[in-house]
């Protein structure tokens, strides 16, 4: 098996073999909801240990909804994620369309957080407004997959100072169905003239995630590294 980034290999590290023939090329990064159909996959394996809840309008937690130690919420339709919501226990939200996430979001302690699976896009909205005199960074925490994009949507547009955002956990964005030739990771949000001096986007990669997937998706399930590319931890 041989794997690149790139059209074609051409140094090896053990080159004695000789000559080599592809007799099949696959690319699952052009395949239409590969991800999220293989991920939920997944997901149905684990569901049985899992426990299910349906977040209300005046949830400020997943315990709020949900009384297992390990949750999840499956959706048909859009998902909104308030400001100030705190995945308290491990959380998977999954949705076959869109996630509307507001900042700020985070964690509770030990063993929680929130993965988010959207089939379509993840949008970031403004939250609150931090930058009065200075800039300030709404705060994100989550691991967030999208099949097709992670929208970080224009705030603040009237102000003189903007906020940035920040995000501790990971993104990862699939593109599989943009038209417009946009980032997967759509950056929209931008500092204006202090774009040369601060990040408008600044992501902390944050293992617990990996330890999370374990409980909703098994042990055996893609994970993005990007020292090494696609790779499959058992």
């Amino acid at each position: 098996l041989l794997a690149t980034r790139n059209t074609n290999i051409t140094n090896l590290v053990h080159n004695t073999s000789g000559a080599t023939r592809a007799l099949g090329v696959s690319d699952n990064n052009e395949e239409d909801s590969y991800w999220y159909t293989q991920l939920y996959r997944k997901f149905e394996r684990q569901r049985d240990g899992l426990t299910a809840f349906t977040k209300t309008a005046s949830d400020d937690a997943t315990t709020d909804s949900c009384a297992g130690s390990n949750c999840y919420m499956y959706s048909a339709e859009n998902i909104s994620i308030p400001s100030g919501y705190t995945c308290n226990v491990p959380t998977l939200f999954i949705s076959e369309k869109d996630i509307y996430i507001e900042p700020n979001t985070e964690s509770g302690s030990g063993l929680s957080g929130c993965i988010f699976l959207a089939k379509n896009n993840i949008y970031v909205g403004a939250g609150k407004y931090l930058s009065n005199t200075k800039i300030n960074y709404d705060y994100l925490e989550g691991f967030f997959i999208a099949d097709n994009q992670i929208v970080f949507s224009l705030v603040d547009q009237t102000r003189v100072l903007r906020d940035g955002i920040e995000v501790y956990g990971g993104l990862v964005a699939m593109g599989s169905n943009i038209t417009d030739g946009s980032s997967a990771i759509s950056i929209q949000r931008n500092m204006r003239l202090f774009n040369q001096t601060n990040p408008t986007l600044v992501v902390t990669y944050d293992n617990i995630y990996a330890n999370l997937s374990y409980i909703f998706f098994g042990t055996s399930v893609q994970l993005y590294k990007q020292e090494v590319g696609f790779k499959t931890s058992d």
